[in-house]
């Protein structure tokens, strides 16, 4: 009988990509996703837009 030569995989197994694109993917989404729930920073003041009709703009440099 010939004899059939056992070798050992080269490189990493396919749940270890996996398992890598998961965490990817869920750290893509922590950093960029959240963007639309994250509040912006402002400086404390008031939207034009949300003030009541009437009342005046001062512009602050």
């Amino acid at each position: 009988m010939a004899e059939i030569p056992v070798q050992p995989k080269r490189g990493p197994r396919a749940w270890v990509w996996i398992v890598a694109l998961i965490v990817l993917a869920i750290i893509l989404w922590l950093v960029f996703g959240s963007r639309q729930q994250r509040p912006a920073i402002t400086t404390g003041a008031v939207p034009a837009t949300q003030l009541a009709p009437g009342v005046a703009v001062r512009a602050v440099a």
